[in-house]
């Protein structure tokens, strides 16, 4: 079989793969690797770097991949935004590349946080806190459970429940409440805390309940 030639219009050493010839010899101007999707353009190539300008610059077959920035509107004009992500090269109108409330420019993540009830910098107080939870606890009766908050930052060393900054307890006898999960449901910004309390007898016997605590209300 003879070998395929392909020509290199821009000399970045792929060819254009609709123009093959099969020779035995190397026709002038031909190479043998006929890859090339843009053969006008050196910069475009399977070895081509991908940047985000509508291009296939690598030939894989995808444009933009995994270059692509995120913005987000900005309504409050702050300099943060809010919503959902745009994907796009260039900045639309009214976005910016990086706030937690887009309806006021004093919210945002460099505002400085003032005694107003509202979360002005955007990150709570900037510390991880601690959660952990007592199945047996008994502050509402045996095996009530509970479940405690203890402020961070925390060190190594050794704590009890008279250092913890919150307690949640069982509504009642067996309520067992012994599990949790974190993370922002209200989308404020603020990670909340939901409690589970498998034994609770809160609607019927031993149905359980789920306890839901918007950031703050512990």
């Amino acid at each position: 079989m003879l070998p395929a030639w392909f020509i290199d219009g821009d000399g970045d050493g792929y060819g254009d793969p609709g123009t093959a010839v099969f020779n035995c010899v190397q026709p002038s101007n031909y190479i043998p690797t006929g890859e090339d999707c843009d053969n006008t353009d050196s910069s475009v190539s399977p070895e081509g770097v991908e940047v985000c300008n509508e291009t296939d610059d690598d030939c894989d077959g995808d444009v933009d991949e995994d270059v692509t920035p995120s913005w987000w509107s900005d309504e409050d004009e702050d300099g943060y935004g809010a919503g959902e992500a745009i994907l796009a090269c260039d900045a639309p109108s009214g976005t910016v590349d990086n706030d937690f409330d887009d309806t006021t420019d004093a919210v945002n993540p460099v505002a400085e946080d003032g005694c107003n009830g509202i979360d002005d910098d955007c990150d709570g107080d900037g510390t991880d806190d601690l959660l952990f939870s007592s199945e047996h606890a008994t502050g509402n009766g045996g095996q009530s459970g509970a479940f405690f908050v203890m402020q961070g930052p925390i060190s190594a060393a050794s704590y009890d429940t008279s250092s913890v900054m919150a307690t949640i307890e069982g509504p009642s006898s067996y309520s067992w409440m012994d599990s949790f999960a974190v993370g922002d449901l209200s989308g404020n910004g603020v990670d909340d805390v939901v409690v589970g309390a498998r034994g609770s007898d809160s609607y019927a016997t031993n149905a359980g309940s789920v306890y839901l605590f918007n950031a703050g209300s512990y």
